[in-house]
């Protein structure tokens, strides 16, 4: 299985399953960027209680999503040392999960290193946020950067 069967599974909504062809691809030797955050994004978003029901996923895969999700990004990091993109999601996600401070000025730098997709997929696609409420994250957070309407969604799985 490849890369690309874990997108397609993840795409489909399979997430035990995308998350597994995920671990394949890393196992493998495949630790690009895209691969590290695209599983890193599904474990993390698993761990919403609404999805997890609607997904019925189980307490196993539930506590592997919790602590994986932030090895995956710690991994990103090391091997991705200068990748906004890394950063980006390590400072969302402890600012949507634990309330952790994210400076308007930092974010709108963040979007400015990282021009070739959003940073702000959630938006438009996430199964955590819908509409007005997340567009109104989005605008306090990347402001008047240039980049307020999500382009190409390629840093997390639809």
């Amino acid at each position: 299985m490849s890369y690309s069967d874990a997108r397609a599974a993840d795409r489909a909504g399979e997430l035990e399953s995308a998350a597994a062809l995920y671990e394949e691809a890393l196992a493998s030797g495949d630790h690009s960027l895209q691969l590290l955050l695209d599983l890193a994004l599904l474990y993390w978003q698993s761990t919403d209680p609404g999805l997890a029901a609607a997904k019925k996923l189980g307490p196993e895969f539930l506590a592997t999503a919790g602590r994986r999700t932030s090895e995956l990004l710690e991994e990103a990091a090391r091997e991705f040392p200068g990748s906004a993109a890394v950063r980006f999601w390590k400072r969302y996600i402890g600012w949507a999960d634990l309330g952790d401070s994210l400076d308007v000025e930092e974010c709108r730098q963040l979007l400015q290193e990282h021009t070739r997709v959003s940073l702000f997929p959630l938006c438009t696609s996430s199964r955590r946020a819908k509409g007005r409420t997340c567009r109104k994250r989005q605008k306090s957070c990347c402001g008047s950067a240039g980049r307020t309407e999500p382009q190409e969604l390629d840093t997390l799985p639809p």
